[in-house]
């Protein structure tokens, strides 16, 4: 069900839907109305590429804040590590206070 959910809030399934629908439109007028055939070529030619960049445009996009959300992650995780390490560092007995106590 995630997946489903995910798929239908992805911008480039609906450009890819919108694209079919604009196509399979004007191959049915193409089919029913043999006259409008050079128009329907050229919206087609004309519709199908640019569809192909906005679907590449939402990709890249999407690649990138996937790129960046993993590196936001990345460098939480590394001040958590600073911080414990840090914590670690001023709470645990030094040296020279242990031998100090046990003499």
């Amino acid at each position: 069900m995630q997946a489903l959910q995910g798929l239908f809030q992805s911008r480039r399934f609906w450009t890819m839907v919108i694209s079919i629908v604009v196509a399979l439109a004007l191959y049915f007028v193409n089919k029913y109305f043999g006259s409008f055939l050079p128009d329907v070529q050229f919206v087609i030619n004309l519709i199908t590429p640019l569809a192909m960049m906005v679907i590449a445009a939402f990709t890249i996009d999407d690649a990138i804040d996937n790129v960046l959300q993993t590196q936001r992650e990345m460098h939480q995780a590394s001040l958590e590590h600073e911080m414990q390490v840090y914590t670690a560092k001023f709470q645990a007995p030094t040296v020279t206070s242990v031998t100090m106590q046990t003499k």
